[in-house]
This record gives C-alpha cells, sequence and structure tokens, in this order.
C-alpha cells in the first residue's frame, strides 16, 4: 500500500500545480520550501495539517507563510511552550485566479469575522485550519457561513479555552470544488471515494473536541494504489495512543484544471453624433445604462461596478466638449475588425461643440461581470476584470477629453 504520508520530503508537478508535504519539528525556524519546478508566476497555496502531534492539553501553536516567491516560501511558525512533537503539513501550490485564497494566520482572541475577497463569481468555498492554540478543554468548529460576490463571513461555534486560531479561505467558482460534506469523526476514520479527474483531494479540519485529559495525535494519509480507480482516506490516531481526538473535516476535491473561460465583452454597436450646440450646464461625462438603471460618472476616480450574471447588454454613453482647435479621439483595443484595434479622431471646430459616443457592449460569458470606470483630467476608460488562470485588465474602451 502507497500512502503519501511516506513522502514527506517529496513532491510532484503537474502543469501549474505542484504540491508535496513539510515536517515542522519545533527546531528548525523557519523552514524553507523550494518548489521542485519554478513557477512561471507567484502561486497561491493552500495547507492542510496532515499529522499533529501534541503533548499536552496545553498547546501554542501558531503559523504562517512569508516571502511566496516562483521558487519557493517560507514558513515562520512558533511553538513556544514546547508542548508540540511536531506539525506535518501538506501543502498545494497552483497558478489560477478562478480559485482565491485568503490567508487568516495567528488570530489572538478568535471571533466571527466578516472579510473582503477579489472575485466576484467565486461565490463557492471552504475552511482550512492552519494553527490552533489552547489550554486544556476545546469544543469548537469553525466554518464559511455565507459567501457575497464582495465578501465571506466566517463563524466559530464555541471559542472556550481557544487562544489563537489560524485558517485559510479558500474560494472558487462552480467548477473549482466538488464537496463530499463535513464528517464529525469519533473514531479511525476509514473511506474509498472514487477518484475525480484533474482534480485533488484534501481533508482539511474545521475543529476539535478535547476533554481535560486528551493530547492530539492525529495522523491523515491518502492510498491511491490498495483500490484502482479510488482514494482510500484514513484519518487515525497515533499507534499506542488509545483515545481518539474527535475532529470535524471536510471530504473536497479541488480542481487543477478548468473549463470555464471567462470572456471580454463585446462591441455590438459604436455610433458618434457631433453637435454644433451646447445645452446649459452640461459636462464631459461617461454613463452606463443596464438592468433599466443608468449611472453617471464626472468626477476623477476610480469606480468599481458589479453587474448582476443575468445582464446581457450595456449601454455606454459618453458626451464630451468640445473646444475649438482641441483634438479628441477615442480607442476601441478589442475591435476584431482591425489589427491594432479601432481610433476614431476628431478636430473641433467651431460648428462642433460637442461629440456623443454610444457602445454597446454584449455579453459572452455567463456571470457577474467586474468594471472598472477611471475618470480622470485626459480620459474616460472602462476596463474589465476577469479571472481566468490570470488575473487580467482588459481595456474595453477610452475616451480621451
Amino acid at each position: 500500500m502507497l500512502f503519501v504520508n511516506l513522502f514527506i520530503q517529496q513532491a510532484f508537478c503537474l502543469s501549474s500545480y505542484q504540491s508535496g508535504f513539510k515536517t515542522l519539528n519545533c527546531i528548525n525556524v523557519p523552514e524553507v520550501v523550494t518548489f521542485p519546478k519554478q513557477f512561471s508566476l507567484i502561486p497561491q497555496i493552500i495547507f492542510t495539517l496532515s499529522q499533529i502531534n501534541f503533548l499536552s492539553n496545553q498547546a501554542q501553536f501558531e503559523y504562517q507563510t512569508t516571502s511566496i516567491t516562483t521558487e519557493g516560501f517560507i514558513i515562520d511558525y512558533n511553538c513556544s511552550n514546547k508542548q508540540i512533537l511536531q506539525v506535518i503539513v501538506k501543502w498545494e501550490a497552483f497558478v489560477d485566479q478562478r480559485i482565491q485564497v485568503i490567508n487568516v494566520y495567528n488570530r489572538k482572541e478568535p471571533k466571527n469575522e466578516t472579510l473582503s475577497h477579489n472575485n466576484p463569481n467565486a461565490q463557492f468555498g471552504f475552511l482550512t485550519l492552519t494553527s490552533f492554540s489552547y489550554f486544556q478543554q476545546i469544543n469548537f468548529t469553525i466554518e464559511i457561513i455565507k459567501i457575497t460576490p464582495l465578501e465571506v463571513f466566517v463563524g466559530i461555534s464555541n471559542t472556550n479555552n481557544l487562544l489563537e486560531i489560524g485558517y485559510q479561505i479558500i474560494l472558487g467558482i462552480d467548477e473549482a470544488f466538488v464537496s463530499l460534506g463535513q464528517l464529525s469523526a469519533t473514531q479511525d476514520v476509514k473511506i474509498a471515494y472514487p477518484i475525480f479527474p484533474d482534480k485533488f483531494f484534501i481533508t482539511p479540519y474545521l475543529g476539535f473536541i478535547l476533554t481535560p485529559n486528551d493530547v492530539i495525535n492525529l495522523i491523515s494519509s491518502q492510498d491511491i494504489s490498495s483500490e484502482p480507480g479510488k482514494v482510500v482516506y484514513q484519518i487515525f490516531e497515533k499507534p499506542g495512543d488509545g483515545l481518539y481526538t474527535r475532529n470535524t473535516h471536510l471530504r473536497i476535491w479541488v480542481s487543477r484544471s478548468f473549463s470555464i473561460l471567462f470572456k471580454p465583452f463585446r462591441y455590438n454597436k459604436i455610433q458618434t453624433v457631433q453637435k454644433s450646440r451646447l445645452d446649459q450646464d452640461i459636462q464631459s461625462s461617461i454613463q452606463l445604462k443596464f438592468d433599466q438603471k443608468t449611472q453617471i460618472y464626472q468626477d476623477k476616480g476610480n469606480y468599481r461596478i458589479l453587474i448582476d450574471n443575468s445582464t446581457q447588454l450595456i449601454t455606454v454613453g459618453i458626451q464630451i466638449i468640445c473646444e475649438q482647435d482641441q483634438k479628441k479621439s477615442i480607442e476601441f483595443p478589442l475591435n476584431s475588425n482591425y489589427k491594432n484595434g479601432l481610433s476614431i479622431q476628431y478636430n473641433c471646430q467651431k460648428k462642433i461643440k460637442l461629440i456623443e459616443y454610444q457602445i454597446d457592449l454584449i455579453v459572452q460569458s455567463v456571470a457577474i461581470q467586474e468594471l472598472i470606470i477611471v475618470v480622470d483630467n485626459s480620459k474616460f476608460q472602462i476596463k474589465q476584470i476577469l479571472y481566468n488562470e490570470f488575473e487580467e485588465q482588459i481595456i474595453l474602451l477610452t475616451a480621451f477629453i
């Protein structure tokens, strides 16, 4: 039988994904981890506790990562009361922005929290514990309560005697995860599941129940050879420790690759009108119409807009005051009919006082659309933010004022 716990100091790589284990023996601090193969970009990293050996009913274990680069990362941790024999962490490193990792390390006086996140379409997710410190009896569970396009809400069921906690929030699009649910384990666990192609399997802890006399000697392992086409996972107590540490853990598959590709808007109509008269008090402005709403922007700033996934069409209106002898232009970098995009220029003469543009943008991917409206002294600009393998800022148009 092949247990991945035997490969403590090894790792393997697959495309933009690599994984491995690191033993923390509370002697060599900090620990340096080098990736087997250099990444093209700085990766995100998911951590799970593979083995926990706490020697008493009081433990202080703090954990965080620093200096993540394309070549590796540093684990900085603390076993300050010398009651920790070792902790083995499993790491999964990858480059893909359809999954977002939020590190919430070493929170003193643990409590419910609300945190911001970047990707509005990452509305599925889970938690993984990275550290905890306690005094004698504990009985806690931590989990995600709610995810919105902008925020994630985390709740802890019971913080009595819990001195510190660290965790990661892992968010992703619908395709990112296959969850097999939580399991509250009161004895050794051994279960086989069919393997999902292009996904890795993890069992992150969410909480523990300890009496005043308990210690923790848990080992987590995965066997992929005894039952072809299946992964057999175990969470069991170290031999010689007859008292099982009751725990709550998740069983979840995480995608290494995705079929969903988020695409930028497509231009449907570009219309220009030149006017010889100005209405009273008119100003240069940019406006967006969608879902029976109109939003107008005139003041300098960067404005973030989220548009519901049911929206199919956005109409952009731009009006620019055209003073004599000025030159105005508008650029459409994504226009497929022109190799270098489309650029339209105007010379402001006596008869041209105002230029109005109307652009219809068609949605190409059913998703929440994220736009950035830039207003400054020289231009109006619309950018679209896309989260695929990389985070991209696509310039849809720039109107020079």
